[in-house]
């Protein structure tokens, strides 16, 4: 059974409505019956969200915590989960918390690096910072929002779909020796399921555990428009749904995060079937054809 915890967090981009997604997903017939005919009957988790009466920096750092707790159980106990977002900062949660438990690798499959602190971001937005704080790369304030000393290792995150970065982020990649594969650079190697198989392997090597982050903006437009921040030239939904199935029946596989659905983008439902379809091609009973 896989469990799904719903984070209902804006916390990261006050200007996105993604903090409703989780709340429309678990109440969707629809969702519930993409999920069903794949064979998947998940429980859901509580839906966590910030304390409204705290102070931003609180509020966020509070939150995370929450998630971190909740995620550090189902890492302990090699419960399968799907955390749904929220915005993306809520990652910052998701995988210092399976990372208190296990020693792992994450695959991040987004438009953008994520690589900011508050001394290099133009916006102060805090889902653009996920990847720095789980990577050590922490300003005073990040530190004290994130909470956590733990640290991924560099060498088994793998950043994959990137076309929209600044140099900042682009130096603390090379600083680190992080692998990023940019919508060129999969267009070069043939496709974004060899791609996906190359990241699988550097992420999870000799059977070792390994997390992944999606976030929809890593789709294109077309068939995700309901996401938080779009660019266009993405992952088709077709091509992430037909090579997310090669994770289907992986035991090294924690969890998969699905971050930036903002519902009142969306057109024609077609991003909440992607998301449900991402679910099937990876839990599914059945491979999704």
């Amino acid at each position: 059974m896989v469990e799904i915890l719903g984070i209902a967090s804006h916390e990261g981009v006050a200007t996105c409505s993604a903090h409703e997604g989780p709340r429309l997903l678990h109440g969707s017939a629809m969702f519930r019956q993409r999920l069903d005919a794949a064979g998947i009957y998940p429980h859901w988790g509580p839906l966590l969200a910030a304390e409204p009466c705290l102070q931003p920096d609180e509020r966020a750092a509070r939150l995370f915590a929450s998630i971190r707790h909740r995620v550090a159980h189902y890492a302990a106990t090699g419960q399968p989960f799907v955390a749904l977002g929220g915005d993306h900062a809520s990652a910052m949660g998701v995988w210092s918390g399976t990372a208190s438990r296990v020693l792992h690798g994450l695959v991040w499959i987004d438009a953008h690096l994520d690589a900011h602190n508050y001394d290099t971001t133009s916006t102060g937005n805090l889902h653009g910072m996920p990847v720095a704080a789980l990577l050590g790369a922490r300003d005073e304030k990040l530190q004290r929002i994130y909470g956590s000393t733990i640290s991924l290792d560099p060498e088994r995150v793998i950043i994959l779909g990137v076309r929209s970065a600044e140099e900042e982020e682009w130096s603390l990649m090379e600083q680190l020796g992080i692998r990023v594969y940019t919508m060129e650079d999969i267009r070069i190697l043939g496709g974004f399921a060899a791609a996906l198989e190359e990241a699988i392997a550097q992420a999870g090597p000799r059977g070792e555990a390994f997390g992944v982050s999606i976030d929809l903006d890593a789709v294109d437009p077309a068939d995700a428009p309901a996401v938080c921040t779009r660019v266009g030239g993405g992952i088709s939904g077709h091509d992430l749904t037909t090579a997310l199935s090669i994770l289907n029946g992986d035991n090294r596989l924690l969890g998969l995060e699905i971050a930036e659905f903002s519902p009142r983008r969306d057109r024609d439902q077609r991003t909440e079937k992607l998301i449900a379809g991402m679910i099937a091609a990876v839990y599914g009973a059945e491979r999704s054809p």
